[in-house]
């Protein structure tokens, strides 16, 4: 040991020790705590010129927030500096106080960007230390997909779109906030949607719409401002409960009252449908908030505000799984992972032929334009026919084939049999980058129906009594020919009508005929087709419509509604409309034919309905091992299978889609002989 005496006070001493040197310290205590005098006092410390390494761990992603945890063996204050680069760490948090346990939050992360950051600390001792020594720590951000907000104090989304990019994933979207001036879809010559106050009706989507995974073909619009999937609502408290208790898009969430002013409508423009707000008062009030909803064929959702009185408001989207335990509100209008260059999407597609005819197809890409060109490529080979390269002519015989040409249509589908058979094949786009931010896109698949056309799927030519559930007025029999009514079915003397032997009533509510279940699982086009006699007064007063159920009538969507002045029809006339939106792929449809409301004075002869009939293309039942559609499995499609032998991808003999026509192919041919 070495001994340094003074007796001048203190006023530092300088003594070099290397790192871990016990140094004790004896000093005389001229008055302790208790008032003793000239006590001898002993004190120990160790030698600490550096800092030990802490361990350093990122969680607890948040809405547009990240927490870093630092845990040291000694107290430790902390400032982390992070950015979009190493070489630009531009925001900071901290600096911490001094613990064993740190931990900082980094703010204003945008979902699906790769950040950088370094850690900076300094202990008790004043040693200071940044990690890692050389260069910076990465993460990629992963937002909570939650993407709601709600205002309490003002609303500072106006004159604003937000774009929410459907990206799928457990993240679903990403959002895109811009300035506007206008709404994105014109509102101009729309379909108005009568509503009420605290009321709701359903609009048919004129495409499957995706939303949170969901294919969805109708949604209820609700007048406070937010439409609802897979059921209906008509809630006018606004809370972050109510609005995750429901698949939903709240664009305005609140009181509102369409009955004092302004116009709910519907457009339908291109690839979209928008729905529009347009003048809606607040609930007691008179001011005015005009905002859209735009739903895309993508999966993609807009949402657009320009003029906003209300103050108080909820909006954004709801998967409808209710209020998550982890949810935190987001800063919608600092949302900007939307607006990063993506990679390109595609479009899945359903094309229809005639048996032996080839056809044209156009297949669909989307991209931001960053950060070069797009091609499109064909990536799996339909079965039963070949596809041709359209841009240069040529048969593509492998995959991936990148296409020569970008402008629609690019490829022909050429089949080799002339049976009714169902097949597909998958595209996709490259942008040329490299993901995130680009590259290829996921695949699209492209399904090929083959048939020779529709099929009926129900019929009722009213010859016998159809069976349908008639309230009220319906009833199956003969009209009686007086009032406007006919004197007899267009077909056969039988129909389904309101009032066969008169006019409908004054003052009537909505009185419904309704069919039973028709099974369109395997149905594309779907069609309801049925012959006419009606008569009803000005849509002003009096109302018939038609719906379509898809869940067995738990909801319905409006189809076709009366509008217009009054009329009367003196003949039968031909009724046809698509349903495949709704229909395709359902396995409980049901029509519906509804008369009323009606006003109290002035009354018509209402519906008469004959020759009702579903129809649709079906896929085939014939077997894919008749390779000339012959309808017979024999020796001349063996002799095709041999004109095929070997590697043959894609080709109609290639029975087990393995690539290769060989004994295996053959043994399942066997199988279909005959």
């Amino acid at each position: 040991s070495i001994e340094i005496t003074s007796n001048q006070g203190f006023n530092g001493l300088l003594l070099y020790a290397p790192e871990g040197t016990s140094i004790y310290v004896e000093y005389l205590d001229e008055v302790d705590a208790d008032g003793n005098t000239s006590v001898l006092v002993t004190g120990e410390s160790i030698v600490d010129g550096t800092v030990e390494t802490p361990t350093i761990e990122v969680g607890d992603f948040g809405a547009s927030t990240a927490r870093i945890f630092i845990t040291a063996t000694e107290p430790l204050s902390t400032t982390i500096r992070y950015g979009t680069s190493c070489g630009s760490l531009t925001q900071v948090a901290g600096p911490s106080s001094f613990s064993l346990d740190g931990e900082l939050e980094l703010e204003g992360l945008v979902d699906g960007v790769l950040y950088s950051y370094v850690v900076e600390v300094e202990d008790e001792a004043g040693n200071l230390a940044t990690y890692p020594e050389s260069g910076c720590y990465e993460f990629e951000f992963d937002a909570l997909p939650f993407f709601a907000e709600q205002f309490t104090g003002g609303f500072d989304l106006a004159n604003t779109s937000l774009k929410f990019v459907n990206v799928g994933g457990n993240d679903g979207y990403a959002g895109c906030a811009e300035e506007i001036t206008a709404l994105p879809v014109d509102p101009s010559g729309g379909t108005t949607i009568s509503l009420g106050d605290d009321d709701s009706q359903s609009v048919g989507i004129p495409f499957a719409f995706d939303f949170y995974g969901q294919p969805y073909s109708s949604v209820s619009v609700g007048s406070n401002g937010y439409v609802v999937f897979g059921g209906s609502d008509t809630g006018y408290s606004e809370s972050f409960e109510e609005h995750f208790a429901q698949a939903r898009i709240s664009a305005l969430f609140d009181d509102l009252n369409p009955t004092v002013g302004g116009t709910v409508s519907y457009r339908v423009v291109g690839n979209s449908l928008a729905i529009t707000w347009d003048g809606i008062a607040e609930y007691n009030t008179s001011n005015s908030n005009t905002f859209q909803v735009v739903l895309e064929t993508s999966g993609d959702v807009t949402i657009a505000w320009l003029d906003i009185a209300v103050s108080d408001a909820i909006v954004g989207l709801s998967d409808g799984n209710g209020l998550d335990s982890t949810f935190e509100p987001a800063d919608l209008s600092t949302s900007a992972a939307g607006c990063l260059p993506r990679p390109p999407s595609v479009s899945n597609l359903s094309i229809t032929s005639q048996p032996g005819a080839s056809v044209d197809i156009s297949l669909i890409a989307s991209d931001d334009g960053t950060p070069g060109p797009l091609t499109m490529d064909i990536r799996s080979l339909p079965s039963n026919g070949m596809l041709r390269d359209l841009g240069d002519g040529s048969i593509i015989m492998s995959v991936p084939h990148v296409l020569s040409s970008t402008n629609a249509p690019q490829v022909r589908f050429e089949p080799t049999a002339s049976n009714e058979f169902t097949t597909s094949f998958t595209y996709g786009a490259d942008d040329g980058g490299s993901p995130p931010e680009g590259g290829p896109s996921t695949d699209g698949t492209v399904d090929i129906v083959v048939s020779t056309g529709p099929q009926i799927l129900a019929e009722w030519n009213m010859d016998v009594d159809p069976g349908w559930i008639l309230e009220g007025g319906w009833a199956y029999g003969t009209p009686t020919g007086g009032s406007g009514d006919p004197n007899g079915g267009s077909t056969g003397t039988g129909v389904v009508g309101y009032v066969l032997n008169g006019d409908y009533p004054n003052n009537l509510g909505q009185i419904h005929a309704t069919t039973p279940s028709i099974d369109c699982s395997d149905a594309s086009e779907t069609v309801l087709r049925f012959q006419r006699w009606l008569g009803v007064e000005s849509s002003s007063y009096d109302h018939a419509s038609i719906s379509i159920s898809n869940d067995g009538g738990g909801s319905w969507v409006l189809i076709w509604d009366h509008v217009g002045g009054s009329f009367e029809e003196t003949s039968w006339s031909e009724q046809v409309y698509d349903i495949s939106a709704l229909a395709d792929g359902a396995s409980d449809v049901r029509v519906r034919f509804t008369m009323g409301t009606t006003d109290g004075s002035v009354t018509y002869c209402g519906w008469n309905l004959d020759d009702v009939v579903v129809e649709a293309l079906l896929p085939p039942t014939g077997s894919p091992a008749d390779l000339n559609g012959d309808g017979v499995v024999n020796g001349a499609d063996f002799g095709l299978l041999l004109v095929a032998w070997g590697p043959c991808d894609g080709c109609p003999a290639d029975l087990n889609g393995d690539g290769f026509v060989n004994g295996a192919d053959v043994g399942l041919m066997l199988v279909e002989w005959g």
